[in-house]
């Protein structure tokens, strides 16, 4: 898949930031983390076991890449992504915006 799409998320992506329902706009022309941006990928480790999903990578000012797990209800986790992760991750594409339907952001703020 190429260009930018709209996807409806089936299943959690990035924790709460991403949920199953939501919709996302997607840049499949990205295929390498360039920015600071979440992005969707695939992780792939022992014996052909992979996990699709989202998360945020950050450059930092030393050169380093920061990647992000989310923890919690307003929190991100980040670690150092290592070369070792990095060759472990397929980048399909940089995550553009959120969408979230109107019924989730009223149940969740009232």
């Amino acid at each position: 898949m190429f260009g930018r799409h709209i996807l409806l998320t089936h299943n959690c992506l990035f924790g709460h930031i991403i949920e199953a329902g939501d919709v996302i706009s997607v840049d499949f022309d990205a295929r390498h983390i360039t920015c600071d941006s979440d992005y969707l990928i695939a992780f792939y480790y022992g014996q052909g076991h992979q996990w699709f999903g989202v998360r945020r990578f950050h450059h930092r000012l030393d050169g380093s890449l920061e990647i992000a797990d989310p923890r919690g209800l307003d929190a991100l986790q980040w670690g150092k992504c290592t070369p070792e992760i990095l060759n472990s991750i397929t980048v399909f594409g940089r995550v553009l915006e959120v969408f979230k339907p109107v019924s989730k952001t009223r149940c969740r703020h009232g």
